[in-house]
């Protein structure tokens, strides 16, 4: 898995926060295998791990003006879906 970089991210959080949905789809292809299995692992059906993943992202996009650019989005995704 190709590591994420965290400039390429920020401006693209900076990009969705100011309406681009195409910024944030990119941010929803680079972390949805990782929430994807963190969900997995603590759910006992792949059908609710899906459903729980796609509410944490919608949960995210409503809240992307509460992330700060210099904490770790991937972290900050699972705690919205743990």
């Amino acid at each position: 898995m190709e590591a994420i970089d965290e400039i390429k991210q920020a401006q693209l959080i900076r990009a969705a926060r100011n309406g681009d949905r195409g910024a944030y789809g990119e941010l929803v292809k680079q972390h949805e295998a990782m929430l994807l299995s963190f969900a997995l692992y603590r759910l006992p059906a792949r059908e609710e791990a899906i459903e729980a993943v796609q509410d944490s992202f919608i949960r995210a996009y409503q809240q992307l003006a509460d992330f700060r650019l210099n904490a770790d989005f991937g972290v900050w995704l699972r705690s919205i879906c743990r």
